[in-house]
């Protein structure tokens, strides 16, 4: 047996592997959809409702105004407005750091204001910071403006304070 014959019978079994490892996901997954569709027609149903959510999805950003669709060689086509640019823009999270930095997050919010303490760490946990102890977190990102303007809108800037160090 040659090398290629070998390398087509060893992708042969990986992707028998792969579909016996997708068909018992979905059986442990959907155990009465399994047996009264089968499994091709949960998988049938899945992509369509998978279609469904994209093009409700869209359908969504197009009544807000941040996307716009119109024909294009006989099919639907979608695009940013400029409006949904802007907003993109946004939320596109900023520069990694160079290496060996990061930005450090320390706060004592008292326990007053402990609603807000909660939200604050939903916000670090939501912007991929980590938590070095139970009020120090760390982002290799640069965070340091976006939060600045954040911490100060929600009156917290007295009990934080943000750092952009070099870690030894």
């Amino acid at each position: 047996m040659g090398r290629k014959m070998a390398a087509e019978i060893g992708w042969a079994v990986l992707e028998a592997v792969a579909d016996g490892i997708e068909n018992f996901e979905l059986i442990a997954r959907k155990p009465n959809a399994v047996l009264s569709c089968g499994i091709d027609g949960v998988k049938a149903i899945e992509a369509t409702n998978k279609r469904l959510r994209l093009k409700r999805a869209a359908a969504r950003l197009v009544k807000k105004r941040l996307m716009g669709k119109r024909w294009e060689d006989g099919r639907l086509a979608y695009h940013l407005t400029e409006t949904g640019k802007k907003l993109l823009a946004q939320k596109t999270p900023p520069p990694t750091l160079p290496e060996g930095f990061v930005t450090i997050v320390s706060f004592d919010v008292p326990e007053v204001f402990a609603k807000a303490r909660q939200n604050f760490r939903r916000c670090l946990r939501a912007l991929s910071f980590r938590r070095i102890h139970l009020s120090v977190w760390v982002s290799e990102r640069d965070w340091s403006g976006i939060l600045k303007r954040h911490i100060v809108a929600a009156g917290l800037s007295s009990w934080v304070k943000i750092f952009v160090s070099c870690e030894i």
